[in-house]
């Protein structure tokens, strides 16, 4: 007996969660209820592509304010404008400089962006404390962010955000084939080359996001955009019209003309994540309360993705999103498969 439980101490190295026999279906609708809200709800395209536009803009301004005094200033602010918002007070119009961009702006783009230099109506500014409870709107936090935004390219992304002028998506690399299908068709070395390109870049993103390094997840997504100008230049003939040619200078100004979301929810390093939920089985629990159970329980392992990693990489996909202005440009000249090979590195 001690032998046995040896052997289960060895196959238990974390705590988790186990279930009777006769609980697993409610297990597996569990399961699946959470697969289907990160799949329809958390991680649905137009819900991804404002969070990345957002990961954009708060990783660049954590770039360009990392000097001591710049980053204290940064977190004390950020923590009074969330904890106390209605003691915050918005900087002076005079203290955001207004940097210009190559991209072209609309006019409710620029009107947006004046507002931002201000505090908006509904925000309270005075001494008083009317309404305490009160936490700081979505919009108050994106009139935030733009006082600390020092480039214009994070500053048009968090207008466009306000404005509800969303960059559009372009390709989306799964990580495994949505229909059971697929697996038969013709074209299964491209599936699996695009599998193991989907994996390779999940696993890199996710290293640098564990690492914290900003300034190579911003230099990576940089790679990518190069790559991809790289392939419309080639695409282009050469006699081409001129409307075409001024669209590529334009696109060449463009930050960012692409920004790429990667859902990542696994936050352990090094794998070892749990092979599947553990039951009690029948025979192994009391059948009558006069009986005894056995001196060591016997555990089975229903296969379901629990782990974090299994379900990133099962549900989560990659998605290209191009800037609005540009987007048709990019899909008229590059087909799919060419998007997601500019992901290659």
């Amino acid at each position: 007996m001690r032998q046995d439980n040896r052997e289960i101490k060895d196959v238990l190295d974390f705590a988790e969660i186990g279930v009777h026999e006769k609980a697993l279906a409610v297990a597996s609708s569990l399961s699946q209820a959470r697969k289907d809200m990160f799949t329809q709800v958390y991680w649905q395209h137009t819900a991804r592509c404002m969070k990345t536009m957002l990961a954009y803009a708060v990783r660049m301004i954590l770039i360009e304010n990392k000097m001591p005094a710049e980053k204290d200033e940064l977190w004390a602010a950020f923590y009074e404008c969330v904890f106390d918002p209605l003691f915050y007070r918005f900087p002076l119009k005079e203290r955001v400089s207004q940097p210009k961009s190559k991209t072209k702006t609309t006019v409710i783009d620029e009107l947006v962006g004046e507002d931002f230099s201000s505090a908006t109506a509904h925000e309270v500014t005075t001494d008083g404390v009317p309404c305490p409870e009160l936490g700081a709107t979505d919009d108050a936090l994106l009139q935030f962010m733009y006082q600390f935004a020092k480039g214009a390219a994070e500053r048009e992304v968090l207008i466009a955000l306000r404005s509800r002028r969303l960059y559009h998506r372009i390709a989306v690399l799964s990580g495994e084939d949505p229909l059971e299908i697929y697996r038969q068709r013709d074209k299964d070395k491209e599936r699996d080359e695009e599998q193991r390109l989907h994996k390779d870049i999940y696993d890199q993103f996710r290293n640098y996001r564990l690492d914290g390094d900003l300034e190579k997840i911003e230099k990576l997504r940089r790679v990518w955009e190069t790559n991809l100008i790289k392939k419309l230049h080639a695409k282009l003939p050469s006699d081409s019209p001129e409307s075409s040619r001024l669209m590529m200078e334009e696109l060449e100004g463009v930050q960012p003309l692409i920004l790429v979301d990667i859902p990542i929810k696994s936050t352990r390093r090094g794998g070892g994540g749990s092979d599947g939920l553990r039951y009690l089985t029948e025979e192994s629990a009391n059948v009558h309360s006069a009986q005894f159970a056995s001196p060591v329980p016997r555990f089975g392992t229903w296969r379901v993705a629990l782990d974090d990693e299994q379900l990133d990489k099962r549900v989560g996909k990659i998605r290209i999103f191009a800037h609005p202005g540009y987007s048709d440009f990019i899909v008229d000249h590059l087909g799919r498969s060419e998007i997601i090979s500019a992901l290659r590195s």
